[in-house]
C-alpha cells in the first residue's frame, strides 16, 4: 500500500475509501483477502492489482492503520504512515437525547431547540413495542 485517499472521514459507516499500491491481485504475497481499518473488517472491491476501494465501518473517533490481508492470512501490510485514516467524531456538538424505554416522551436539543440535527419544523415519530 502506497496511499489512500482520503485520508479522514466520520465515524459513521460509509465513507469510501481508494487504497493504492501494487500487487493486490498477487505477487510476493497471495490476493488481498481482507481490509481493516484498525481491528475493523471492511467491505472491499479489488479493482486492479494498483487499486483497491474500500468502505471504511464505523469506528470511535481517532487515527487506525488499514491493513491488508492475503487470503491465507500469513502476509499483511506493514503500518505506515501513508495508511494512517483518522475517524472525525460526526456528532453534532451539544446533541443530548433523553427518554426511557416503554415512555411515550423523547427529549433532545443542542442548544437552539432542535432534536440532535432535525430543524424547527422536523418531527419524531415512534411506536412503543
Amino acid at each position: 500500500m502506497t496511499a489512500i485517499s482520503p485520508h479522514e472521514g466520520p465515524t459513521s459507516v460509509g465513507t469510501s475509501v481508494e487504497i493504492t499500491g501494487f500487487g493486490f491481485l498477487g505477487g510476493d504475497c497471495n490476493r488481498v483477502g481482507s481490509v481493516s481499518f484498525g481491528s475493523s473488517p471492511a467491505s472491499f472491491t479489488i479493482n486492479s492489482d494498483t487499486g483497491i476501494t474500500a468502505i471504511a465501518p464505523a469506528h470511535e473517533a481517532g487515527t487506525v492503520h488499514i491493513t491488508l490481508t492475503d487470503f491465507f492470512e500469513d502476509c499483511f501490510s506493514e503500518p505506515t504512515p501513508a495508511d494512517e485514516y483518522t475517524y472525525i467524531d460526526d456528532t453534532p456538538p451539544g446533541c443530548t437525547i433523553t427518554g426511557t424505554a416503554g415512555d411515550d416522551s423523547l427529549t433532545g436539543t443542542n442548544g437552539d431547540d432542535t432534536i440532535c440535527g432535525l430543524g424547527d419544523n422536523d418531527t419524531i415519530n415512534g411506536d412503543k413495542p
